[in-house]
């Protein structure tokens, strides 16, 4: 018989066949990525062995491996020659379904007068899912997989709802998570379930910040979208945004009518991973910020010009009431200007115009003096020499305004 040890200078050396022992992994050295098993049947010990790979290369840690746990089968081969064993396959432990039960898988033998271990009894499933034929599997016991399923679908994921499907058909990428963040240079997004008030209402949010430069320490704009749980809050001051606000009732309750959509624009005032402001004053530095509510209440704030242009018509209609406040209030328009007051048409100031407003007009109510010149005027009445005339001196009559025409033309 030969020997695999190359000591003998008579025997030929390397022929010895080759041995597979089924074992099981007892202890895992992670420094010199070896392990120590037991065999299962003769309880024979192979120490410090390696574990065998289908591709593994010296250079930079190239190849496909695997680190093994504890309690894991395997085969291990005893070379023919004189190299020493190492870890060639993991097999999985088979089971043996009892097929009288009421949770046995069909097709499972039928047990007559107690159980039997018959092959179609062994199953070797391990808590593993049902198969296709044809899917390349990689999963841990966490529950973390790689399917490369029959018919070309990609499945990644961590759980079933952090996973991500690339689907041939239509080239379609689908992702499914639970909460979705994504990071860069110039900004981060952050979408998905929010801590809430309870187990059953959990609130959402998609958050997006944007830096103006990929190298600013913060981030400028932020986008909140969904149950907008950190709105940005009005800086405060003379303004009396806040206070319209608390009056026109928008976004005043965030448990009913929450805000649900916000644009908020600050220098630096946004940590852009999370959204968060970077001090107390990004409130008082904001120059933009646009928000509407659940019920539709909507505001916007700028600290510059807003110009709204279109080339067809633009239409500014309420059911209610319509103010504007301003400085100084213009309308230009090259076709004519048609008001409409309904009842009653106030216009008020220090001096009102109307046309070339170079002519005085009298009010009703108003006090005014009235000039009556000299004149002769005719009186009834005859005599002789023919008809009876007389003559009124003029003079000033002081009066007030009672009735006129509602026209005014000046």
């Amino acid at each position: 018989m030969s020997s695999r040890f190359r000591t003998s200078f008579t025997d030929r050396e390397g022929f010895v066949p080759s041995m597979s022992v089924q074992c099981r992994i007892v202890n895992v050295n992670l420094v010199n990525w070896t392990v120590d098993v037991v065999s299962q049947f003769d309880r024979k010990r192979y120490f410090e062995i390696q574990v065998a790979s289908p591709y593994l290369h010296h250079n930079n840690g190239e190849g496909i491996y695997v680190v093994p746990e504890a309690g894991a089968t395997c085969q291990v081969c005893i070379p023919s020659d004189s190299s020493p064993p190492f870890v060639l396959a993991f097999v999985m432990p088979h089971t043996f379904v009892n097929s009288g039960t009421d949770d046995a898988p069909q097709g499972t033998a039928q047990q007559q007068g107690g159980p039997q271990q018959f092959a179609t009894d062994a199953s070797f499933d391990g808590g593993r899912k049902a198969p296709k034929g044809g899917d390349i599997v990689l999963r841990t016991r966490d529950s973390n997989f790689i399917v490369l399923h029959r018919g070309g679908v990609l499945q990644l994921g961590a759980t079933e709802l952090a996973q991500r499907i690339y689907i041939p058909l239509k080239n379609l990428v689908t992702d499914i998570s639970e909460n979705f963040a994504h990071h860069n240079a110039s900004g981060s997004i952050r979408w998905g379930l929010q801590d809430g008030p309870s187990d059953t209402n959990f609130p959402s949010e998609y958050m997006h910040t944007f830096r103006v430069f990929a190298n600013d320490a913060a981030a400028d704009i932020r986008v909140l979208c969904g149950n907008v749980r950190r709105p940005l809050g009005e800086p405060g001051g003379d303004d009396g945004d806040q206070t319209d606000l608390d009056q026109l009732e928008i976004g005043s309750d965030p448990d009913t009518d929450p805000i649900v959509y916000e644009v908020s624009v600050s220098k630096l005032g946004f940590i852009a991973g999370t959204g968060e402001t970077a001090s107390a004053q990004a409130s008082k530095t904001s120059v933009l910020r646009f928000f509407f509510d659940r019920k539709g209440g909507t505001f916007l704030r700028c600290k510059s010009s807003v110009l709204i242009s279109t080339k067809r018509k633009l239409r500014l209609k309420s059911t209610e009431e319509m103010e504007f406040e301003a400085k100084s209030f213009s309308i230009q328009a090259k076709d004519g200007v048609d008001i409409s007051g309904g009842k009653i048409t106030h216009i008020k100031g220090d001096l009102v115009r109307i046309g070339a407003g170079g002519a005085p007009g009298a009010r009703q109510g108003d006090v005014v003096t009235v000039v009556v010149p000299p004149n002769i005027i005719p009186i009834a009445g005859t005599c002789p020499a023919g008809a009876v005339t007389g003559f009124v001196m003029g003079g000033q009559l002081v009066g007030t305004i009672t009735s006129g025409n509602p026209a005014v033309l000046f």
